[in-house]
């Protein structure tokens, strides 16, 4: 499998229900191969301080820094063995945003610190002159050990707006009256939204225009954004004001939490004007907010109010809090503000699931071996314990033909009619690996994906078939962590979006489906249902993990009840109904949408709910995130946390 750069990425689809494939989109070019003379050194990607598209006025001057991880066994140190960045495609070109920090006009300035040992992260600080000429560039570069060798993973680039420098521009380069001409994640003029009957007066707003996506910061800081709206509707707005959510709550047990400023008017109300905007008009706000007390990842949600109606539209900023506020720091009080409820996750615990991993994974009579890996493990003859299986001691199971079943590990050995159960002593998220089961997946390589979190059963189907399965019961989120229907080089908010169906596919299929339940199980392990590979999954999708993490409970619902989320290869530029594929009841949330970056091209799946090319080029090109790409191929859903 590739594991490609930043956004050039390679997107695997599997197919619920059906069949999984591989896709390469041709439009992203192939990264450079310079030769690596010393393995020693490898970087990772690791974020940049200003996300691409990087917009900058033509002959201004725009600094951006890069990090990267040191993933080698070799440090990066100063003295003839430097690390800094060529410019690449083509090698040693002359770059046309030649910068004053710059070694020269073919190499950047230096990583910074002067050391950087393995396992820890420099910094690339590179200073951008835009050309005279207005366009969209991209510059690539590679990472050097001057001396010594090219860099392992080294290759990295950027994507730069290059925009008008008249009279009559305002600060984000956007020319006055003219909205239309921006297309990035830091300036959005996105899809339509209606509030309203499709009749008479109608309040309808459209997203215009956001000055940052993502801002990391210290709890507590104050924070500068320019967002604005577009009455698209045909009501005049007598007024308007801007409302924020609140962020989750970052801690069990914490306080609620604010995005509110000093110069808010309340805590949920941002600023109120008694401006009037006419159809087609456009607003403009400055706002300043602050960034929750407490450390993790917030999204600062942002709404129009216009005539005393809150709008469907909105805009949407990821805050990183990287450290908690200092002691000292008191989040605003309002007078006459009213506390918002905080709702209750639907579930007081995280649920399991049981997953059929392989039907008859040795022959009938023959020995199926395990070891548990990092804690031991009770062993269950049905449901009465035997015993313990001491951390990294074999166990033995067989099935025999009369129906019973054979254990041995360590001091325990009994026969049972019952089943075998092995399920950790004290980690619910412990690991045991298979030794004899042998399960690989050809586009991932050599790897042998036997290693699983949780319990083990083996047990025989009441199906009347005398099939034998090795079943994984595990807690929900490490299921979903051993998912592999994506890549892990597709965009973080693509891979949240495919989290998040994931997750609530299966809970509906556990919750409302009864198709396995004569053999044990909720879900198989194929892409019969989702292609689960356990516990190795996540050490070669940390992306992927990472957005799992991020979106963890979350769960997509209709009228309050979570609903089954299939998801497919791509279209043909049109989703299609549950019923035109499948029969049935229709489902009023499964309706054709229009997937225009799938337009021209045949369709590879059953074609029903989200589309997978087409949700990753939409979150990459338009800066889309998760809940925005699931409500565009889901009708009329929302999304709700579960359980935290």
């Amino acid at each position: 499998m590739m594991n490609c750069f930043k956004f050039r990425f390679f997107i695997l689809f599997f197919v619920p229900v059906l069949a999984w494939f591989i896709f390469a989109p041709s439009v992203f070019a192939a990264d450079p191969k310079p030769t690596i003379r010393d393995g020693g050194y490898v970087a990772k990607y690791v974020d940049q301080t200003i996300p691409d598209p990087i917009i900058i006025k033509a002959g201004e001057t725009r600094s951006v820094k890069i990090r990267f991880k040191n993933i080698g066994t070799k440090s990066w140190v100063r003295g003839g063995k430097h690390v800094s960045a060529y410019t690449e495609v083509p090698r040693d070109r002359n770059s046309v945003f030649f910068g004053s920090n710059w070694v020269g006009p073919k190499q950047t300035a230096l990583m910074e610190p002067s050391v950087v040992a393995p396992g820890e992260i420099g910094t690339l600080s590179i200073d951008l002159v835009a050309p005279n000429k207005v366009g969209t560039y991209t510059e690539d570069f590679y990472l050097a050990a001057e001396n010594i060798t090219w860099i392992k993973g080294g290759y990295f680039f950027l994507k730069i707006n290059v925009l008008s420098n008249g009279e009559g521009d305002n600060e984000l380069g956007i020319k006055n009256n003219d909205t239309k001409n921006i297309g990035d994640q830091r300036t959005e003029i996105i899809n339509d939204v209606v509030v309203g009957g499709i009749e008479g007066p109608m309040l309808k707003a459209k997203k215009a225009m956001l000055s940052k996506s993502k801002i990391n910061a210290v709890g507590g800081e104050q924070l500068k954004l320019v967002v604005g709206f577009i009455n698209e509707g045909n009501v005049k707005w007598d007024k308007y004001a801007l409302i924020a959510n609140r962020p989750e709550l970052a801690s069990v047990g914490s306080d609620l939490l604010t995005f509110a400023d000093e110069s808010w008017e309340s805590n949920s109300v941002i600023k109120e004007e008694n401006k009037i905007v006419d159809p087609k008009g456009l607003f403009r706000e400055i706002i300043y907010f602050r960034a929750p007390r407490e450390r993790g990842i917030h999204t600062f949600t942002i709404s129009p109010m216009a005539n005393g109606k809150v709008l469907a539209a909105s805009v949407d900023v990821v805050v990183t809090v990287t450290e908690d506020a200092p002691s000292h720091y008191e989040e605003p009080v309002f007078k006459n503000t009213v506390e918002v409820k905080q709702i209750e996750p639907k579930l007081k615990n995280e649920p399991r699931i049981r997953v059929g991993v392989a039907k008859n994974p040795v022959e009938l009579g023959e020995v199926f071996r395990f070891r548990p890996l990092d804690d031991a493990m009770n062993i269950f003859d049905g449901e009465i314990l035997r015993g313990v299986l001491d951390n990294k001691v074999m166990g033995y199971v067989k099935a025999n033909a009369d129906g019973s079943y054979y254990f041995k590990g360590g001091d325990i050995e009994f026969t049972t009619n019952q089943y075998l159960r092995a399920a950790p002593q004290n980690n619910p998220h412990a690991t045991f690996l298979t030794l004899n089961y042998s399960r690989r997946v050809s586009w991932r390589g050599s790897m042998d994906f036997n290693i699983y979190r949780g319990a083990l059963e083996y047990r025989k189907t009441a199906d009347g078939k005398d099939n034998y399965y090795f079943i994984n019961d595990l807690l929900f989120e490490d299921y979903v962590a051993g998912i592999a229907e994506a890549s892990n080089g597709s965009p973080i908010e693509f891979l949240k979006a495919q989290s998040v169906v994931a997750r609530s596919y299966a809970y509906y299929i556990q919750q409302f489906s009864n198709k396995h339940d004569e053999r044990f199980f909720d879900v198989v392990a194929t892409t019969g249902d989702q292609l689960y590979l356990g516990y190795n999954n996540e050490g070669i999708a940390p992306n992927y993990i990472s957005a799992a993490k991020d979106t963890r409970g979350y769960m997509v619902t209709y009228d309050g009840d979570v609903v089954i989320t299939p998801y497919f290869g791509h279209s043909n530029g049109k989703t299609k109904s549950w019923q035109s594929v499948w029969g049935g009841t229709a489902k009023p949330w499964l309706v054709p949408v229009v997937t225009e970056y799938d337009s021209g091209r045949a369709q590879y799946g059953h074609g029903v709910g989200m589309s997978q090319r087409d949700a990753a080029i939409r979150a990459d090109k338009e800066g889309v995130d998760f809940i925005e790409l699931l409500k565009h191929y889901y009708t009329g859903v929302e999304l709700e946390v579960f359980y935290k």
